[in-house]
């Protein structure tokens, strides 16, 4: 039985003839920060979608997009991808998203 896990990252290369996806993640080990890449298949039915723009095609898909990638992992320990959400800012730079209190 596998699980699905997510993982958060950078996408540093897109293969979409052979369907395999990288993505570069910064953990820390022993105080660094030191970056480990990711890669993973890309299932049959792979779904990317954005918080603003909904559902999209893979060929939207871009390299240095932040990305949660759901994925589970199969016997033979291959990363299948089912979902790639882009992370977007919450805010685009120079504009104001909060609330004034009069006071």
């Amino acid at each position: 039985m596998s699980f699905e896990r997510i993982l958060e990252g950078t996408v540093e290369f897109i293969d979409r003839q052979n369907r395999t996806l990288r993505v570069k993640q910064e953990i820390k080990k022993e105080g660094n920060r030191q970056p480990l890449s990711v890669v993973f298949s890309l299932a049959p039915n792979v779904t990317v979608t954005s918080s603003s723009r909904g559902i999209l095609k893979l060929t939207e898909l871009r390299i240095g997009q932040k990305v949660l990638v759901h994925y589970v992992t199969e016997s033979g320990g291959k990363a299948v991808a089912n979902t790639i959400a882009i992370v977007e800012p919450m805010s685009k730079p120079g504009s104001f998203s909060g609330v004034r209190v009069a006071g």
